[in-house]
């Protein structure tokens, strides 16, 4: 919240083109809400000037019933999981979806991914907001795709951006880091990075419950002592207080912040 805040109502920085305050409340949405990697959304350093990160065919944007309303969906695979490419069913595929009551408008993922894809013109049928909007899935459907046009499947969902606009170059991770460290100093903060946010994901997910399969496929390890070893606190969130006296779990849990 700080960082978008920053972005929308405090922040007097020149970008060289007004499109990254929305590229970069996007990319934040898909590293906070999930746990990938630098250099699975953006270019890393080790596949310098090729190209990979999140694009277009690696993602699917659908519209589903909640509840008796539509509700947009945002699909995201990590095709570049570290240490899976000869992995490809286990590699991770996470969703992020537009109802999300009570929240404030600007965490909402699919008000910046949305607008992404339409300034690209990324759908196949679709070239206005409101023609979005209108989607309802077919009666005998769960949910009804939003096809992509052919056009853009192979570029990248967060490009570089020029005074003229989005380029279909992907930004590199170091671009990316160099933003979010600049970004955070004028909100004054500590500089927040792609690290922290994944490792922050990981341990929320901990402490709710998840089984070891589930964290692992949500984390795209294949070793499941990764996770304890290099992302976990030392300070357990098992509640012996609660557990010993046969208390409510769920009435007396509290997450532990220090001893």
């Amino acid at each position: 919240m700080y960082l978008e805040k920053q972005l929308r109502q405090n922040d007097g920085y020149d970008y060289v083109h007004e499109a990254y305050r929305v590229f970069i409340s996007g990319k934040l949405k898909c590293h906070v809400f999930t746990p990938a990697r630098l250099g699975e959304i953006s270019e890393g350093s080790t596949r310098r000037g090729t190209g990979k990160g999140l694009r277009y065919k690696e993602t699917v944007i659908l519209v589903a019933w909640k509840d008796g309303e539509p509700e947009l969906r945002f699909s995201l695979k990590r095709e570049f999981a570290k240490a899976m490419h000869d992995k490809e069913q286990q590699r991770p595929t996470h969703l992020l979806y537009e109802h999300l009551p009570g929240q404030p408008l600007v965490v909402n993922p699919m008000l910046f991914l949305l607008a992404i894809c339409l300034a690209a013109g990324a759908f196949k049928n679709y070239k206005t907001l409101k023609e979005v909007l209108d989607v309802r899935p077919p009666a005998n459907q769960r949910y009804w795709v939003l096809e992509w046009s052919s056009h853009v499947l192979d570029l990248p969902v967060f490009p570089e951006v020029s005074v003229d606009g989005a380029t279909n170059k992907i930004q590199t991770g170091n671009s990316f880091n160099t933003q979010l460290k600049a970004l955070s100093i004028r909100a004054g903060i500590s500089p927040v990075t792609v690290h922290s946010m994944r490792r922050e994901a990981l341990i929320l997910a901990t402490a709710n419950g998840y089984s070891d399969r589930e964290l692992m496929k949500f984390a795209a390890h294949t070793n499941k002592m990764t996770l304890t070893r290099d992302y976990l606190s030392s300070i357990t969130v098992v509640d012996g207080l609660a557990g010993f006296l046969k208390l409510l779990f769920e009435a007396i849990k509290r997450k532990t912040s220090g001893p």
